[in-house]
C-alpha cells in the first residue's frame, strides 16, 4: 500500500509568473506574496497558470468536445519503470498526467498535472487523495522548485509541445528532479519507423492545420528521435507502444521485441528517454 502522508502542495510549487517560492494559500486561492499573482481553486483543483493563460482555461472548465471519447492507456515498459523507479517514500511529478493512466503504476506520493482541465477532473476524480494531488498548469511555465521530486515522469506529451517549447519543457524537468526522468514518445529517428507509422496509423493525432477534424490540444507538433535527447544527458531506449499492442494482439512476441528494442533503441517505435542526475 502506498504511504499515505499527505502532501504539502507549497513545498514544490513556484508561482509562474515571477517564480518565487513566496506562495501561500488564502481561502479560495493561492497567492504570491511577491507579485501578488492570484491563482484559483475550481472544483477543489488549482489552477497555477500565469494570471494572462487563466482565461483560456476558464473557458475550458467544462467543455468536453472531442475530448470525452479519448482513452488513455499505459505502455507496458514505461509502466515497468514507473514502478521501479517509486517506492513508499518517492515523491513523483507526472508531467501531463491526462485521466491517471499510470497512477496505479507509481508508488508513494505523486503531484499530477495537466492543461486539459476535462483530463485533469477525471483523474482527480478517481484518484484523489492524501498522497495524490492533481492541479491545472502548463509545463512551458513549469511551476515547481528545483529538485525536490525522485521523479519526474512524461509519458506521450513531449510531442505535443512546439519546437521553441520543447527544450524549455525537458531542461525544466532535469532541474526539478533531484533523482530521474523518465520520458517516452512516438520514435521519429527510423525511417523505416516513420513510414510504419504513415502506412498503419494514418492521420493519428494529426497536426495538418487543413484537417477541420482536428483536435489541437491532441495534435502532434514536434516527433523525436534519440539524438534530440541524447544532447540533454538522456540515456536511450526503446518498445513496442501500447497502440501497435493493442492494435497487433501478437502476445509474447511483443516482449521479445522489447527486450531487443531495449537494447537497439532506433528500431522501437516508442522512444523511452531516462535522465539520471549526478549527484
Amino acid at each position: 500500500m502506498n504511504k499515505k502522508t499527505k502532501i504539502d502542495l507549497l513545498e514544490y510549487i513556484i508561482c509562474p509568473q515571477c517564480k518565487s517560492e513566496e506562495i501561500r494559500q488564502v481561502k479560495n486561492h493561492f497567492q504570491c506574496t511577491s507579485c501578488k499573482s492570484k491563482y484559483p481553486i475550481i472544483d477543489n483543483i488549482l489552477v497555477l497558470i500565469k494570471p494572462k493563460g487563466q482565461k483560456a482555461i476558464l473557458n475550458l472548465w467544462n467543455k468536453k468536445k472531442h475530448l470525452n471519447g479519448f482513452k488513455f492507456f499505459t505502455t507496458k515498459k514505461v509502466g515497468q519503470l514507473a514502478k521501479k523507479f517509486t517506492n513508499r517514500s518517492t515523491i513523483t511529478l507526472d508531467v501531463g498526467c491526462g485521466t491517471g493512466a499510470y497512477q496505479k503504476d507509481f508508488k508513494g506520493s505523486v503531484i499530477s498535472f495537466d492543461y486539459v482541465p476535462f483530463f485533469l477532473k477525471k483523474a482527480a476524480s478517481k484518484f484523489k487523495s492524501d498522497n495524490r494531488v492533481f492541479l491545472i498548469a502548463d509545463a512551458t511555465e513549469f511551476p515547481f522548485r528545483s529538485n525536490k521530486f525522485d521523479l519526474v515522469f512524461c509519458s506521450q506529451v513531449i510531442e505535443h509541445f512546439k519546437p521553441k517549447d520543447t527544450n524549455i519543457v525537458l531542461k525544466n524537468m532535469i532541474r526539478a528532479t533531484k533523482n530521474r526522468v523518465v520520458l517516452d514518445t512516438p520514435n521519429d529517428g527510423n525511417l523505416i519507423i516513420r513510414i510504419l507509422r504513415k502506412v498503419f496509423y494514418p492521420g493519428v493525432a494529426d497536426s495538418d492545420p487543413s484537417n477541420p477534424d482536428r483536435d489541437p490540444r491532441m495534435m502532434h507538433h514536434k516527433l523525436m528521435g534519440r539524438t534530440d535527447f541524447e544532447k540533454h544527458g538522456f540515456d536511450i531506449h526503446s518498445c513496442i507502444g501500447y497502440v501497435s499492442r493493442h492494435k497487433f494482439k501478437l502476445g509474447s512476441f511483443w516482449d521479445v521485441y522489447d527486450f531487443f528494442a531495449w537494447r537497439l533503441p532506433d528500431f522501437g517505435g516508442n522512444l523511452i528517454a531516462i535522465f539520471t542526475k549526478k549527484i
